[in-house]
């Protein structure tokens, strides 16, 4: 399991029900903040926008909103309430409760991720507080008590096989995202499970993206096959990923970011020259099994 989520396995039970979580959490919160020298008030109602915060950090300005959010939230209620704070110029972060652990992030906690790239979740029950912060080099978790606080880093690493198997896995049990996909490259005479390997290599590990990085580089690869590739063409090709699932962060310069760092592997590879035009092809396997001989066979010559 997942460092930074080693703390906190299982959702919310019968034992302590939701609204006992949420009302332990406001009055950790409180008190945590209490012991930071900071003021916080509970419940604080704006008639303006009609709506109640749970935590309001008095002692900011402009004062601080904390919202734990324990129970279901919709994208749209989400963006709308967001959208209520910052009418009145308040800064909001959204504090996840127990529904929302698990062993990996995913679009049910990232559509909380703001600008700052930061996750926050608080396990009432046991009064830990936990900050996940992503960096290059990988996410930067920090846990706070009311005693003390402690941070450790888990790398990011490039995981090209994993990622194959998953490609293979989804193509086999017909995932719809790869399913159409793979009718595109059927029609261009490849195979997708037969990408080129380098969509796998030096990713930017970026959170919240709407699909994998190495997919939609594969998407990428089948949408400029055999046909230029122009700046405007490469901004349209990546504003169709713009999603509606993110509603408290800019996504366009997360992707900008992200064609960047697939221009450059290409460019690094003698594929792409440095004003973008072609200058090879990339080799795309016929199947995966001929892709992981290709990986093995060259992991056998290394040695």
């Amino acid at each position: 399991m997942p460092a930074h989520f080693a703390h906190i396995v299982g959702t919310c039970s019968a034992s302590e029900p939701e609204s006992q979580q949420h009302l332990l959490g406001k009055r950790w919160l409180q008190e945590w903040l209490s012991g930071r020298a900071e003021v916080a008030e509970l419940e604080v109602y704006y008639p303006e926008i009609q709506q109640r915060a749970d935590v309001v950090v008095t002692s900011r300005q402009p004062p601080l909103v904390l919202e734990f959010q324990c129970s279901p939230i919709s994208v749209g209620d989400l963006a709308r309430r967001t959208a209520g704070y910052h009418q009145l110029r308040l800064n909001v972060i959204w504090i996840m409760g127990r529904r929302y652990f698990g062993s990996h992030f995913g679009p049910k906690q990232y559509k909380f991720m703001a600008d700052d790239l930061a996750l926050w979740f608080l396990d009432s029950s046991r009064g830990i507080l936990s900050h996940h912060q992503w960096q290059k080099q990988g996410w930067q978790t920090t846990h706070f008590t009311k005693a003390a606080s402690r941070f450790r880093t888990r790398r990011f690493f490039d995981q090209a096989q994993q990622e194959q198997r998953q490609l293979e896995s989804r193509l086999y049990y017909r995932d719809h995202t790869l399913l159409a996909l793979q009718a595109v490259a059927y029609k261009q005479g490849h195979h997708l499970a037969g990408v080129p390997w380098e969509v796998h290599w030096a990713q930017t590990h970026l959170p919240g993206l709407p699909q994998p990085e190495w997919l939609m580089r594969a998407h990428w690869l089948l949408y400029f096959d055999n046909q230029p590739m122009t700046a405007a063409a490469d901004l349209a090709f990546w504003n169709q990923y713009l999603a509606l699932n993110a509603p408290l962060r800019h996504q366009a310069p997360v992707l900008e970011a992200v064609s960047h760092r697939w221009q450059q592997v290409l460019v690094a590879g003698g594929y792409l020259s440095g004003d973008g035009q072609w200058q090879r092809s990339l080799s795309w396997f016929p199947d995966g099994v001929h892709k992981r001989q290709a990986w093995a066979q060259a992991r056998f010559q290394a040695n």
